[in-house]
């Protein structure tokens, strides 16, 4: 029974360190990025871009952006664009913990 009230002061301080330690870690993930034509590299307005693996979608506007914000780390997501005239698009890309937004720039080419 004394062993263990030795050793406690011991453990009291390192719980009380460990629990002080701010966290600056961020818990979701970002993908983002613009939908380009694929000759001359102009933003495309009016893309239906479709992050396949939530469901979720957004239409670009005229500087083609489009971004999917609050994703896990580590999962595989899933990225699909089309618009009519376009060859569609899919792209699959793992967001990861070492950056919390990810740039995922799409090109779709006119159809011939």
């Amino acid at each position: 029974m004394k062993t263990v009230f030795k050793y406690l002061p011991v453990v009291v301080a390192l719980f009380l360190l460990i629990s002080c330690e701010e966290d600056n870690y961020t818990t979701s993930s970002a993908i983002y990025g613009t939908v380009i034509e694929s000759t001359d590299n102009t933003p495309i307005e009016g893309v239906v871009v479709t992050n396949q693996t939530t469901g979720k979608n957004c239409i670009t506007k005229e500087d083609g952006r489009y971004e999917f914000q609050n994703l896990e780390f580590g999962k595989t997501y899933k990225i699909y664009a089309e618009k009519d005239g376009y060859i569609p698009s899919s792209q699959s890309i793992t967001s990861s913990e070492v950056r919390d937004k990810i740039e995922l720039n799409i090109k779709l080419k006119k159809r011939p």
